[in-house]
C-alpha cells in the first residue's frame, strides 16, 4: 500500500544523495544532484520513492570504478516528471538489459554474494505502482542512465 503525499522533488533528490554520500566518498566517487530550480513538487510516497533511488544508486555505486561520476537528477518533461540516475561505471551488457527488471535475475557480476536479484524488480514495482515507467540505456564500457517517468496526474 502506497501513502501517497506531497513532496518537494529537489528535496528528494538531495535526501537521497545524502544518504550514499559516505559510501561515495569510501570509493572515491562523485554524486551529483541536478535540476531546475523550480522543478516543484511531486504526489507519491516519499518512502517508496526513496527506496527506489536508493537501489538506484546503490547500484551506480557498486558498477563505479574510482574517479567516477553519479548523477541524480530531475526534469519536467511532456507532463511528466523524470528522475534519472545515471553514473559513468561498467555498463550492463546489450543481452542482459532486457531481463534486468526480472524478479531474481542477477547481472553478472565478479562478485557473486551481491544481492538475490530483487532490487530491480522492486524498482519496478514502486514505479508501476505510482502509475510509471522505467527504462534503462547503457552501453558496456560508458555507463548506464535509467529513467523513471512519473505521469503528469502524479504531477501537483
Amino acid at each position: 500500500m502506497l501513502n501517497h503525499m506531497v513532496m518537494d522533488v529537489a528535496e528528494l533528490l538531495q535526501e537521497a544523495a545524502g544518504r550514499w554520500a559516505r559510501e561515495a566518498e569510501a570509493g572515491v566517487v562523485t554524486i551529483t544532484v541536478e535540476h531546475p530550480d523550480d522543478i516543484g513538487v511531486i504526489r507519491g510516497d516519499a518512502r517508496r520513492l526513496g527506496q527506489l533511488l536508493d537501489h538506484l544508486i546503490e547500484n551506480a555505486l557498486r558498477q563505479s570504478p574510482p574517479d567516477s561520476v553519479i548523477t541524480i537528477s530531475a526534469r519536467r518533461a511532456l507532463g511528466e516528471i523524470q528522475l534519472q540516475v545515471s553514473d559513468t561505471g561498467r555498463g550492463i551488457p546489450f543481452h542482459v538489459q532486457a531481463h534486468i527488471f526480472d524478479r531474481f535475475y542477477k547481472v553478472p557480476d565478479p562478485d557473486p554474494e551481491k544481492g538475490l536479484g530483487l532490487g530491480l524488480s522492486f524498482v519496478s514495482w514502486i514505479v508501476k505502482a505510482h502509475g510509471g515507467t522505467i527504462d534503462v540505456q547503457s552501453s558496456p564500457g560508458e555507463g548506464t542512465r535509467f529513467t523513471v517517468r512519473l505521469p503528469a496526474g502524479d504531477v501537483v
